[in-house]
C-alpha cells in the first residue's frame, strides 16, 4: 500500500505549461540566484533542502529525516540547526519524503511523496508522477563499501519541472563539489559521520567531491538525452561538475 499522494502531486501537471522554472540548489554558486532569477524571468521558482529560505513556489525534501530528529531530540545542536530548516515556512506548496512528514511542525500545503528507482532513463516519462520522484542508478563502487545511488534531489527537481509542463528549465546550486562548503546557505557541511565515511569523499578531476556525486553527472549525461523527447531544454548555471564534465546543459550558459 502506498503512503505518498500520487493524485496530489499530479494536480499540479501543466500549471506551467511552456513556462520556464528555476531551480535554486544548495551549492555555492546559488549565491547568485537573485540575478539568475533577474535575468530569466522565471514562471515558477523550485527549491530544494536549505533553499526554503528565499521565496519558493515548490520545495522538495526527498530525504528521511527519522536520524536528523531523533539526533536533535537527543540535543545534538547540528541536528536541531538540520531541523529547524526543515521547518522553516516560505515555499507555496512543499513536498516532503512520506516518512519525513511527521516531524514537521506545520504540515498545510504538504504532499507526501516517495523516490523511484530508474536504473536506465530511457524513455522516463518526465511529465507523470509514476511510482515516485525520479532516482538514479544503484552506484557499483566497492571503494566506499555501502550501495548508494546516483541522483540528488536536484534530479527530482527536473522532475517536477517536467511535471508543472515547464519547456525551460534553469538550474544553480547544482555544484556537487566541496569548494569550503557545499551550500551557500549555513548549514552543517558535509563530513564524515554516519551516513559518510572517509571512502565515499574524493578527488575527481581536480574537484573535491564524492564518488556518487560523480556517478550522479554520469546518469544527468543519459537524463538530458531524454528531455528533447519530452520537449524540454535545461541549462545550467552553478560552478562544478556539470562544467567540468561538459554536459550539455552547461553550454553557453554565461550571463555575469
Amino acid at each position: 500500500m502506498r503512503n505518498d499522494e500520487p493524485r496530489a502531486v499530479m494536480v499540479h501537471k501543466d500549471f506551467y505549461k511552456g513556462g520556464k522554472a528555476l531551480i535554486v540548489l544548495g551549492g555555492p554558486s546559488a549565491e547568485n540566484w537573485k540575478m539568475l532569477r533577474d535575468f530569466i524571468t522565471p514562471d515558477v521558482i523550485i527549491g530544494a533542502n536549505g533553499s526554503n529560505k528565499i521565496p519558493l513556489d515548490y520545495w522538495l525534501c526527498v530525504e528521511n529525516m527519522s536520524f536528523p530528529a531523533k539526533k536533535a531530540e537527543e540535543g545534538e545542536q547540528r541536528y536541531i540547526d538540520i531541523m529547524k530548516s526543515f521547518n522553516k515556512l516560505g515555499p507555496t506548496t512543499r513536498f516532503v519524503n512520506r516518512k519525513s512528514v511527521q516531524f514537521l511542525e506545520d504540515r498545510e500545503n504538504v504532499i507526501p511523496i516517495r523516490r523511484s528507482h530508474i536504473e536506465d532513463p530511457a524513455g522516463f516519462d518526465f511529465r507523470d508522477y509514476g511510482e515516485g520522484f525520479i532516482n538514479g542508478a544503484l552506484m557499483n563502487r566497492p571503494e566506499v563499501g555501502v550501495p548508494l545511488r546516483a541522483g540528488t534531489v536536484g534530479l527530482q527537481c527536473l522532475h517536477l519541472a517536467g511535471i508543472l509542463g515547464i519547456s525551460e528549465i534553469h538550474t544553480i546550486g547544482y555544484d556537487l563539489m566541496l569548494k569550503g562548503s557545499h551550500h551557500w546557505y549555513q548549514y552543517p557541511n558535509y563530513e564524515p559521520t554516519r551516513f559518510y565515511t572517509e571512502q565515499m569523499f574524493t578527488t575527481h578531476k581536480g574537484a573535491k567531491t564524492m564518488w556518487f556525486w560523480v556517478d550522479t553527472v554520469e546518469y544527468l549525461k543519459k537524463v538530458e538525452q531524454e528531455f528533447s523527447f519530452h520537449g524540454i531544454m535545461w541549462k545550467d548555471y552553478s560552478d562544478g561538475l556539470i562544467q567540468l564534465e561538459k554536459l550539455e546543459a552547461s553550454k553557453g550558459t554565461r550571463w555575469n
